[in-house]
């Protein structure tokens, strides 16, 4: 059937679970803390992934690819609008090459910005069983086309504007959602957003500065073809005076469209000259800024520190030292911007410092966008750090690739702080060692997680443990070890009493 024909009352009256949708799934309290720090994990996967690198397509491929290995779905996509409203598959994560719609040159009606106006309260889409769920037949007909049994989307915004969403599918049974799975697609969203919007704004930058040099290219070309008319018709000095004078203001131009602060000190620290961003965003003129102090400007004199680093830095530059460090500058009606400031001293022929350079770049928005990083990760480590059991990375060849959390339980090794890079056979007994890398491999191959139980001596004392091996990647499990030493002993005892 052609899906641009399907109803678009579809998503606005299914945006959230209806009364008579099936109830998100509830898992036990070990299930939900599992599924939870999962998340947290993917979570801070991704959040890594935006602060090392700015990427998208990498950004976006690896959302897709933790979240379909978390929900064990068939089909995860994320999706993005072109300019004419309409939706697209940009990335997607499949179980098997019989689900991928990547390449298929569908055009998914029901994928329209038009469509998602109530998403923007925060709602989402969640079916556990399409042929139960409160459908219109063409609506049925559409999503069995895709061979979708269970249907899951999440918006994500670019700051306050739909950007796209992640859907995730199951293709071979009906399955019902469970609300960690909901709550944490839905906080992994918000990152991708943020990593949407800092590639996009890293784009556009990128694009003005291409435009600009090719203005700039241009514009040397026009002076250098109007240089040799002028070669022709004037003489040799006045052809020099006016080449000089014309390049002079096509760089001052060129600095006034730069969205950069930039001025020109003496080496006392007067102010000699500026470009015009600096006054356009502190509502200033020039005639009230030139020949004052620098240090003594509306930019700087609303703190009496702020004004003592300005001098410094003068007095730095004066002894031929470039300076470089970030500080808040005041703008118009009292705000500040933080930037980035250098102090560069400009030499002549003979090496003497005749003035200062000053420059400035806005920071502002990425300083404000690693303290929300700084915060989400501080999160997730006290979250990692409240948990009682021992967390390990191993590979499946028994390899301890880190600690994460060193827990509450009794070590063989007496000091686990040395676990990392080491094989579990030097570390463990070798039975309890050799089992524990079987179940690495086999959790691995069947990506389900393996239990292992067993008891050791230390001390005189026997200890009992158990240990969960989830599989995190093609290589690495992640291993989640708990004393239950009190447990068993408990049990020892209650059997004893029997007997």
């Amino acid at each position: 059937m052609d899906t641009d024909h399907l109803s678009t009352e579809f998503l606005h009256q299914r945006s959230v679970l209806p009364s008579d949708a099936p109830t998100p799934a509830v898992q036990t309290g070990h299930q939900a803390h599992r599924l939870r720090l999962e998340w947290d994990h993917a979570i801070a996967t991704i959040s890594l992934r935006i602060r090392r690198s700015l990427h998208l397509p990498e950004i976006l491929q690896t959302s897709v690819d933790e979240v379909q290995q978390l929900l064990g779905c068939d089909r995860v996509l994320i999706y993005g609008f072109t300019p004419d409203q309409r939706g697209h598959v940009t990335y997607e994560a499949v179980s098997s090459p019989q689900w991928s719609l990547l390449h298929q040159g569908m055009r998914e009606a029901w994928f329209e910005a038009s469509c998602f106006s109530p998403y923007k309260e925060g709602r989402f889409l969640a079916w556990a069983d399409i042929n139960q769920a409160d459908l219109s037949p063409c609506d049925v007909e559409m999503l069995q086309s895709l061979q979708v049994k269970a249907n899951l989307v999440v918006p994500i915004f670019r700051e306050d504007q739909l950007w796209g969403g992640v859907v995730a599918h199951h293709c071979t049974a009906p399955y019902a959602w469970s609300v960690e799975q909901l709550d944490g697609l839905q906080q992994l969203a918000v990152h991708i957003g943020i990593a949407v919007d800092q590639a996009l704004l890293i784009e556009q930058l990128q694009t003005r500065n291409a435009l600009l040099e090719s203005q700039v290219q241009e514009r040397t070309e026009l002076l250098e073809r109007t240089n040799q008319d002028l070669l022709e018709e004037v003489y040799e000095h006045r052809q020099v005076t006016d080449t000089v004078f014309q390049q002079a203001q096509f760089w001052c131009q060129v600095l006034d469209s730069l969205f950069t602060f930039v001025g020109v000190l003496s080496p006392e620290g007067i102010l000699l000259e500026v470009n015009q961003v600096p006054l356009r965003v502190a509502g200033l003129t020039r005639g009230e800024v030139l020949g004052k102090p620098f240090a003594d400007t509306d930019w700087w004199d609303y703190d009496e520190a702020v004004q003592a680093r300005i001098q410094g830095a003068i007095a730095q530059a004066r002894q031929g030292k470039t300076v470089q460090f970030e500080i808040p500058v005041r703008i118009k009606g009292g705000d500040q911007l933080m930037v980035d400031v250098s102090f560069i001293p400009l030499r002549d022929e003979t090496g003497t410092i005749t003035h200062i350079i000053y420059s400035g770049t806005d920071i502002t928005e990425r300083k404000r966008t690693e303290e929300i990083l700084r915060k989400s990760e501080a999160t997730n480590w006290a979250l990692i750090d409240a948990v009682p059991d021992f967390l390990v990375r191993m590979r499946q060849d028994g390899v301890q690739m880190n600690v994460i959390n060193q827990g509450m339980v009794h070590c063989v090794h007496p000091d686990p702080s040395l676990f990392d890079q080491r094989s579990v056979l030097q570390v463990m007994p070798l039975p309890i060692a050799q089992e524990r890398i079987d179940l690495a491999q086999r959790a691995i191959a069947t990506q389900q997680a393996q239990h292992q139980e067993y008891q050791f001596e230390l001390e005189g004392e026997t200890y009992y443990e158990e240990a969960r091996i989830v599989p995190l990647w093609e290589d690495e499990v992640l291993v989640v070890v708990r004393d239950i030493t009190d447990r068993k002993q408990a049990e020892l005892r209650l059997h004893a009493t029997k007997n």
